[in-house]
């Protein structure tokens, strides 16, 4: 019988309570996730004392399945359970990985067995496939979309006890995307140099991040939203200067959104300000922005940026590419747009 994949946040509780099974099997698009069980498989099951003997860590690249399996059928030393990980194991061969077969269907109940197998996932229609789904404790790590980044930082930063402005998330959500793992160690980067009680704002987003809160894609966004010529003249200047700083490409998803989002504004009607930041996946504190910007830009204006941001996109990977450098590509879509 196939099981379903069991919750992020349901998985965590079990293994802070120390309800173990025998076996776990993460996988999926998302490291992240992964990382951060593996963490507590690793660092948080076993005392110190305990790691010593009974805590083994294989990597797929280079692990043999026999020595896996015999790590495995091995009994605890002067502890309860013991700990066996096949780290990276998208990277053994699958033929290999199939050998896991025999100990998966009779495992040893001391021993807790977790295979991370990033990157994609194990053909749940196999007999391989089938077995994992009946017999372990089965995670699949998703990618959350762009504009989800926002309230998973907001999330996140309540798990760990902070607060930000709204202003600062979106700078990070802006600049970062959907990237979870580099978000939460600029967020932890943020947290070690923090005074007391202090809130995360635009200014320690500058200061240790180092993205300008003047000069971002946020800014940029707003400044289009309001047809700030002067404002989006300096912001293009500060990016010709400093191109790493906002790749063409991250221009145009983030442009893309913003103007998708506008689009859907367009299509409400009747609703609560609550209820349209909802649905537009926004903080309610920029709501007022978005719906100035809608009056800026008629329906059929917004769906002809939509268009123009398709075909920029195009020429930002060399299709219908000419001549133009990335600075002055950006600088053409730009003033197309709010044309």
């Amino acid at each position: 019988m196939k099981t379903a994949s069991v919750s992020y946040t349901a998985l965590m509780q079990q293994l802070r309570k120390k309800q173990l099974s025998p076996v776990y099997w993460l996988e999926g698009e998302e490291e992240y996730y992964i990382d951060q069980l593996l963490d507590v498989f690793e660092n948080h099951l076993l005392s110190e004392q305990e790691k010593d003997f009974n805590l083994h860590v294989f990597y797929g690249e280079e692990a043999d399945w026999r020595d896996v399996v015999n790590a495995c059928r091995q009994y605890p030393v002067f502890a309860h359970q013991q700990v066996v990980i096949l780290r990276e194991a998208q990277q053994m061969p699958l033929s290999q990985l199939q050998k896991l077969e025999t100990y998966i269907t009779h495992p040893l109940p001391s021993t807790v067995f977790v295979v991370a197998y990033k990157h994609g996932k194990i053909d749940g229609r196999t007999a391989f496939g089938k077995l994992i789904h009946e017999k372990a404790v089965y995670f699949v790590s998703q990618p959350i979309y762009e504009e989800q980044i926002p309230q998973w930082i907001e999330q996140h930063l309540q798990e760990i006890g902070l607060k930000a402005t709204p202003q600062a998330i979106h700078m990070l959500a802006e600049h970062i995307g959907n990237d979870l793992t580099r978000i939460s160690m600029e967020l932890e980067k943020i947290r070690l140099n923090l005074k007391d009680q202090q809130v995360i704002d635009e200014h320690l987003v500058e200061q240790y991040v180092g993205i300008s809160r003047e000069y971002n894609v946020f800014q940029l966004q707003d400044a289009i939203g309001k047809k700030d010529i002067t404002r989006i003249l300096h912001i293009l200047h500060y990016f010709s200067l400093n191109p790493r700083s906002a790749p063409l490409q991250l221009v145009i998803a983030s442009l893309y959104q913003y103007f998708v989002k506008l689009w859907q504004l367009h299509s409400m009607r009747n609703l609560t300000d609550k209820a349209m930041a909802d649905q537009l996946g926004i903080h309610p504190f920029f709501l007022k922005q978005y719906l100035a910007a809608a009056r800026q830009y008629p329906k059929q204006i917004v769906e002809r940026n939509i268009l123009l941001l398709h075909s920029y996109n195009l020429k930002s990977i060399g299709i219908d590419q000419v001549t133009y450098d990335e600075s002055s590509l950006l600088q053409e879509m730009i003033f197309r747009l709010i044309s």
